[in-house]
């Protein structure tokens, strides 16, 4: 992957995998680049997305499921990744 700036975005309650599949699903020419999940003994659910790296349609997100819970349902902010 070329270094750029890379949306990422923070789920809770298992949403990331559900957001992500979502997004490859409305844009041709889109693929999953790599998901690491959480393992077990972790601060959250084993096999939950801890980071996820997909291009729709030429565009990179990161997505990820927060560990704490809180009170928003999505993410408030976006974060950008500076690689």
């Amino acid at each position: 992957m070329k270094k750029q700036i890379i949306i990422s975005l923070t789920f809770q309650n298992n949403q990331a995998e559900d957001a992500m599949h979502f997004y490859i699903s409305l844009f041709k020419n889109s693929k999953i680049i790599n998901v690491q999940r959480w393992g077990k003994h972790t601060p959250i659910e084993e096999g939950r997305i801890m980071q996820a790296t997909f291009e729709p349609d030429g565009i990179f997100f990161m997505f990820s499921d927060s560990h704490p819970i809180h009170d928003w349902n999505f993410t408030p902010a976006v974060s950008n990744y500076i690689e």
